[in-house]
């Protein structure tokens, strides 16, 4: 199938009086947006070109070139335009430089919509940034309900309204262009906090939204058409540092699985109610839990002792407590004898590998994926992580442990701070090099 996209950019104004953005800036604008589309991850890539202050001739000859190419590989055809325009009547009219300094020429913008449609490309996306965009929809809405499915147009503002721009940046990008690159380029035109696809719908509620709330709702966007298509996919790549991050709750499973280990030590215990007697001696903060009084007051008070169970269930699965007696096995001797503080480097390595054994997730698939999990959502859920995870795996998770997987993220600083989220810590494969800070 093949994704064809036409960048058109014009820097000439609509009228000589009005200052023009400088060429070279606009141009600039241009390459980024066609690297945008370029650039979408696999399959969604676009075949992008762009066409900068040429006159409308030659514009009609691109457009009619990506619709036959559209038309015969069964594709998608994007057209995006950011530039002057004008109306004329009930049309309205891209502004293109003229055969002088002076001068002006122009492209009815229905002019441009038969010429895409006489090609006969399969499905056909306009994206208009310039004023008076809305007067663009009457064209598909003259269209069969049939076609109306494969055609779309979405543009940045009505027909009675001007464009903004925002100069503050390098490039002179329209409010709608720069919403436009986030949500194709972030999680913000997703379909949704556990599907990623960014779809027409999604990504047209994500540009309505943001482009009215930059301009004060002096722009709002429209869409027309009914074009069911997935555009991108959004795809967290989280930069990975190796180490462990040192903040980690003395409540967290993590901090109960280590004063566990603790307090078994070197010697087998009785049975999991005597050994939580042990436990809540040197390790109670640990394992106090709210609680409800009868005064409707919340309390904190330590947890039943069954609440071992799961913990223990967990060690055994790891290999870390005897399958048949309440002691540590070799491995959990191991990891007694290197217990530094509250990190433990080894245990963090076996939580690991037990979810990259029990799930079928490669260290890669697990770091990325949860840490897009957790970027996309402060406060995940079980049913929700379960999701995410299913649709990077396309099967179903081992559910016994999911408590252990959110908090291995808290432990391992995988949210990093709230000014460095992309930076992510992971434990690492084989020698642990110096703990990082």
């Amino acid at each position: 199938m093949a994704r064809v996209a036409l960048i058109i950019a014009n820097s000439v104004s609509s009228q000589p009086t009005v200052k023009a953005a400088r060429s070279s800036k606009v141009s600039r604008t241009a390459i980024q947006v066609e690297q945008l589309f370029s650039q979408l991850p696999g399959k969604f890539a676009f075949e992008a070109s762009r066409a900068t202050d040429q006159p409308p001739e030659k514009i009609e000859e691109l457009a009619r070139e990506g619709a036959k190419r559209c038309s015969e590989l069964d594709g998608l055809l994007l057209i995006y335009y950011f530039g002057h325009a004008r109306r004329s009547k009930d049309d309205l009219l891209f502004v293109h430089p003229g055969s002088n300094k002076d001068s002006r020429s122009y492209l009815p913008f229905d002019s441009l919509f038969h010429t895409v449609m006489a090609g006969r490309p399969n499905r056909v996306l306009f994206l208009l940034d310039c004023c008076y965009a809305g007067a663009s929809g009457k064209e598909i809405e003259l269209l069969p309900e049939s076609s109306r499915k494969k055609c779309c147009v979405i543009g940045c503002t009505s027909a009675s309204t001007r464009a903004l721009w925002e100069q503050q940046v390098e490039n002179p990008l329209g409010y709608f262009t720069l919403a436009l690159i986030d949500g194709l380029s972030g999680p913000g035109g997703a379909v949704s906090a556990t599907d990623d696809s960014v779809t027409t719908e999604s990504l047209f509620k994500f540009l309505k939204k943001e482009t009215k709330g930059n301009t004060k709702g002096l722009q709002e966007p429209f869409m027309v058409g009914n074009l069911d298509e997935q555009l991108s996919r959004y795809s967290y790549k989280p930069l990975i540092i190796t180490g462990i991050s040192r903040n980690v709750s003395d409540k967290s499973s993590y901090s109960k699985l280590i004063a566990i280990v603790r307090t078994i030590g070197k010697r087998p215990q009785e049975d999991a109610k005597f050994l939580y007697d042990r436990i809540l001696a040197r390790y109670r903060a640990t394992f106090l839990t709210n609680f409800v009084d009868e005064d409707k007051r919340i309390v904190q008070r330590p947890a039943h002792w069954t609440v071992l169970r799961r913990y223990i269930g967990f060690l055994r699965a790891i290999s870390v407590v005897d399958q048949d007696r309440l002691m540590l096995t070799t491995r959990g001797l191991e990891l007694l004898d290197s217990i530094e503080d509250k990190y433990n480097a080894k245990l963090l390595s076996l939580l690991v590998r037990y979810l990259e054994r029990q799930n079928g997730l490669t260290i890669d698939q697990l770091r990325s994926t949860l840490q897009r999990v957790m970027e996309r959502r402060w406060l995940p859920t079980k049913e929700n992580v379960l999701n995410d995870l299913f649709l990077e795996k396309r099967r179903e998770l081992n559910e016994q442990h999911l408590g252990m997987v959110l908090d291995l993220l808290g432990c391992i600083g995988v949210l990093g701070t709230l000014r460095k989220r992309q930076q992510v810590y992971f434990p690492w494969n084989e020698r642990p090099p110096r703990r990082a800070s």
